[in-house]
């Protein structure tokens, strides 16, 4: 059974290019593209949900790489597993590995060990950010005289925490600043 082709891509707050994993989509003549921004790690996927429910037997899944579907090890096994046992296809572009689910040791073992790098190279990369952002005084992210008035303003008026960071690209630890009257 030859189903369709779907993409599926997401970015974070850190900087993931969302448009160059959709331009690798777009290379592989997806007829379906899910995308997202995820400010927060802990925070519900609901385009991933969406392609979990979607999904159907025959279809195949392209991603551009493991730690764009998952947060961690557990997380893109389960992912994984969940799709492949629907017999939904997952191709990886960056790692170059299909799984379909046959349950091979082979398969299972690259699954564990690529997905074990994709954590760790993550895990190194969110050290490398932590680093930056201290050694610059606390802030990564720069906002002009305006925007710090306009962010004054909405928390005044009750503006949430989320809507702001979304807004100007902001972490919550600038808000904070913010909240304590120190600026950035």
């Amino acid at each position: 059974m030859v189903g369709q082709k779907i993409g599926y891509a997401s970015a974070s707050k850190l900087g993931h290019d969302l448009e160059r994993q959709l331009y690798q989509l777009e290379s592989r003549k997806v007829d379906r593209v899910f995308t997202e921004i995820i400010f927060d790690r802990r925070a519900d996927r609901p385009a991933l949900q969406e392609l979990l429910q979607c999904a159907q037997e025959g279809d195949s899944l392209i991603v551009q790489s493991m730690d764009r579907l998952a947060r961690n090890l557990a997380d893109l096994r389960n992912i994984v597993h969940t799709l492949t046992t629907s017999g939904v296809t997952v191709t990886f572009i960056k790692e170059d590995l299909t799984f379909n689910g046959n349950g091979e040791p082979i398969s299972v073992m690259l699954l564990s060990v690529m997905g074990g790098v994709a954590e760790f190279e993550r895990s190194i990369n969110n050290e490398r950010l932590l680093e930056e952002h201290q050694n610059v005084g606390g802030h990564s992210c720069k906002l002009t005289p305006e925007q710090l008035v306009q962010i004054r303003a909405k928390l005044a008026s009750g503006a949430s925490m989320e809507s702001l960071i979304r807004e100007y690209m902001i972490c919550q630890e600038t808000i904070n600043s913010l909240l304590q009257g120190s600026g950035t």
